[in-house]
C-alpha cells in the first residue's frame, strides 16, 4: 500500500471530508474518503469513577449524525497547547459539573479507524460522589448525567439493548468487560 495524495473534498469548522489516493495490494490506483479533525486535533474520552461507591458517571447525549440520544462516556476535543489530562479534567467539569484526579492515560488510539482518522485517549479519572459544579453546556450540547452503578451494569445493559438506546462503542465495550454477562447473553436479546 502506498498513498501517493490527499485532497480536502470540504472544509467544515470541525472537521474537514478527505480524499486519499493510493496503491492497493494489487497495484490498483484507487481513493479513500474519509474524515479528519481540522489541524489534527485529538479528543479526551474520561472514564469517571467515583471513590466511594464505584459508580460510573455517563452522559445520554443527543447526537445530530443519528438523530437521538446515545449513551456515551464524557469526552472532548483536546485545545492546542493542552495536554490529554488537562482536557479531560476540563471537559469532566463542562458536561457533568464533577471534578476529579486523573489516575491513568491510555495510549493515543483509533476511534474508527475505517471512517476517521480521529484519535483519542481514554482518560481514567476518580470523581468525587456528587458534582461540585453547575455544568457549562454549549449549545449545540443536550446532556443528561447520570451515575451507574456497578451492581446496575448489567440490567443498565439488557435494557439499553431490548429499547434499542444506542451506546457508544467505548462504553459498550468497557461496560461488558466489567459485568459479568457473556456477549452471546447479550446478542440474544436482540
Amino acid at each position: 500500500m502506498k498513498i501517493l495524495e490527499e485532497h480536502i473534498l470540504y472544509n467544515g469548522k470541525w472537521v474537514q471530508l478527505k480524499e486519499r489516493i493510493y496503491i492497493d495490494t494489487k497495484g490498483n490506483k484507487r481513493s479513500w474518503t474519509f474524515i479528519g479533525r481540522r489541524n489534527q486535533q485529538k479528543a479526551s474520552v474520561i472514564v469517571p469513577v467515583t471513590k466511594e461507591s464505584g459508580a460510573l458517571i455517563l452522559i445520554q447525549q443527543y447526537r445530530i449524525p443519528f438523530g437521538q440520544y446515545l449513551y456515551e462516556f464524557p469526552a472532548g476535543l483536546i485545545d492546542p497547547g493542552e495536554k490529554p489530562e488537562e482536557a479531560a479534567i476540563r471537559e469532566l467539569s463542562e458536561e457533568t459539573g464533577y471534578q476529579g484526579k486523573v489516575d491513568r492515560i491510555s495510549p493515543e488510539i483509533a476511534s474508527s479507524s475505517g471512517l476517521a482518522s480521529e484519535t483519542i485517549y481514554m482518560v481514567y479519572m476518580t470523581v468525587e460522589e456528587e458534582p461540585s459544579m453547575k455544568p457549562e453546556h454549549e449549545g449545540s450540547e443536550k446532556i443528561s448525567v447520570f451515575k451507574l452503578l456497578p451492581r446496575d451494569i448489567n440490567t443498565f445493559i439488557e435494557n439499553c439493548v431490548k429499547s434499542k438506546y444506542l451506546l457508544d462503542a467505548k462504553l459498550y465495550v468497557y461496560l461488558v468487560n466489567k459485568s459479568n454477562m457473556l456477549p452471546s447473553k447479550l446478542d440474544s436479546a436482540l
